[in-house]
């Protein structure tokens, strides 16, 4: 993800966790108290396709804070327009399916 007013940079947020939980009192360092995992989702099916590329359309629209992200991160109009009509032609699509991968960190003081 590119972040607002960079030179083209990739976002290290999420890199960085570790070192946002320690400046917030967490000791990382502790197995104990600090797990660090990851999970994976799979969405199928024409109803989850519709309702995915309903909720993209919803996000990219004016007056919406995603969109709003968007315009600020440099993204133009006719690029927007490009990712809804690939998603909904991915919605469209009978045998198409998604898959998602979600990093986790969860701590205990």
């Amino acid at each position: 993800m590119l972040r607002h007013g960079s030179s083209g940079s990739v976002d290290t947020n999420g890199a960085r966790m570790p070192e946002f939980y320690r400046s917030a009192g967490f000791d990382t360092d502790d197995g104990d108290k600090v797990k660090i995992g990851a999970g994976s989702s799979v969405s199928t099916g024409k109803e989850t396709r519709t309702w995915l590329a309903w909720r993209a359309k919803g996000q990219l629209t004016p007056g919406d804070p995603f969109y709003k992200n968007w315009r600020e991160a440099g993204i133009s109009e006719e690029e927007t327009r490009e990712t809804l009509d690939a998603v909904q032609a991915w919605a469209d699509t009978e045998d198409a399916w998604l898959a998602s991968l979600q990093c986790e960190m969860l701590a205990w003081k």
